[in-house]
Order: structure tokens, then sequence, then C-alpha cells
């Protein structure tokens, strides 16, 4: 599983764990990226939500417990992935674009406690965050400012990935899984509506030797392409 946030904040969480600046987030799975393993009822499963996302044009997750924000100043703030002194929780809300199964961008809506909501867009183009203030000016951001990653890739990707056997929950299917990217243990149970083949709701947790970080995101599928603002005027 590679939900665009999700696993694909692990450089974010990077950043944090090994103190690095990467340029960009982790890139499409490569020519020697291993297919899945582990039990076939759950991999069949996950290639159905794969299938499901290829033809929607785009969906919304609410991700809470993963970044992190504070107020600079009147108008401009910082976020991080992980907890930070003088940082607070923040709540995410994002909508994301899709064509044929890949982000082609997404406006991330993002607020804390004591400080306004800010906006961070994603496109084509480059990434953009917004002013604390309403209708205020937008920056360009570096790369590393991404809060789900970067556009082209694919919203799901089961490479590299081990799956275990499904539990059902209700009208809910748990699929649980687990990979590795350099240092990092990430281990996911999502939800999943097994008439729509949609994902419901995800847990994630990663993990290295010295840091742990869980954060839950739910998920909903959107009927028409989602209208994002243009990034203007440029501060």
């Amino acid at each position: 599983m590679d939900l665009i946030s999700s696993a694909n904040d692990i450089c974010r969480l990077l950043a944090v764990l090994l103190c690095s600046a990467p340029a960009s987030l982790v890139g499409p799975a490569s020519a020697s990226a291993a297919p899945p393993t582990g039990d076939p009822q759950a991999i069949a499963l996950n290639r159905e939500v794969q299938n499901r996302y290829s033809v929607l044009p785009g969906f919304k997750v609410v991700q809470r417990g993963l970044l992190f924000a504070r107020p600079i100043g009147q108008h401009d703030h910082d976020y991080v992935a992980g907890r930070k002194k003088g940082y607070k929780a923040a709540t995410e809300t994002a909508a994301f674009a899709l064509s044929d199964g890949k982000v082609t961008a997404y406006l991330d809506s993002i607020s804390a406690s004591g400080m306004g909501r800010f906006l961070v867009l994603v496109d084509s183009n480059g990434v953009f965050r917004s002013e604390l203030a309403t209708g205020g000016c937008w920056h360009p951001a570096p790369s590393n400012k991404t809060t789900f990653g970067r556009t082209g890739r694919a919203f799901v990707d089961l490479e590299d990935d081990h799956y275990f056997p499904l539990e059902q929950r209700g009208s809910r299917v748990i699929s649980r899984l687990t990979y590795r990217t350099g240092p990092v243990k990430a281990t996911v149970a999502e939800a999943i509506n097994p008439t729509t083949h949609e994902f419901v709701s995800a847990r994630w947790t990663y993990k290295t030797r010295h840091y742990k970080v869980s954060f839950t995101q739910k998920y909903a599928s959107l009927s028409s392409v989602p209208a994002f603002p243009k990034p203007a005027p440029i501060c």
C-alpha cells in the first residue's frame, strides 16, 4: 500500500527522524520493487482497491496525528511531521485529483489550536502555501514542504508490501500490512468497504529504533475532480 500521504510521508518523517532535508519525497516504485507478499486474499482485495481508484476522479482524506504546526508572527507559519517542541497537533483535510489512479494535484487545509487555517497546494507547477490570513498571499515552497508527497505517482501501490490475513469487522474488512523504507518500519491497518472497494479509514505507525509516530486517516471518494484555488497573489 502506498497511499500518497501516508507512505509518501515517509521521507517527510525521515526528515524528522534523521534530521535530513530531502529534495523530494519517495517516487514511484522502481523497476527493482518487489511484488507484494503474504496472504493471497488480502493481496487480491487490495488489487481491487487499486483498480477502483484508477477510475475515480478524486477523493478526500482527513488526517490526524502526523502533522504539527506553529504560527510565526501574525500571518506566517511552519509545519513538520512528528512532534516538535512549540508545535501543536494539526488536523489536515485534503482533496486530491486523480487521473488513471495517479495524483495530479491536491489541496491540504491545515488547522491547529491557537492558530488560523492555512493551505498547502501541490500541483504540476510546484508547492505553494498560503498565509494564515484569509485572502492573503501565497508563498512558493520547497519540494520537501509537501504534506502528502509529490504528484504524478499512484495513489495505491502494493509493491514491497507484506499482507496478513483479512479480518471482518462489521460491514468493513480490515487489511493489515507492513513494509520497510530504510530504517523506518511501517505498519498499517486499513478498513475497506468490500462492496465499493474503497478505503474507509486507516491507522498508520512509523517506527525506528528510537522513534515512533502513529496517525489516522478517514477517506471519502469524490464524484468529480475537485476545484483548486489559483495560488495568487504570490508574496
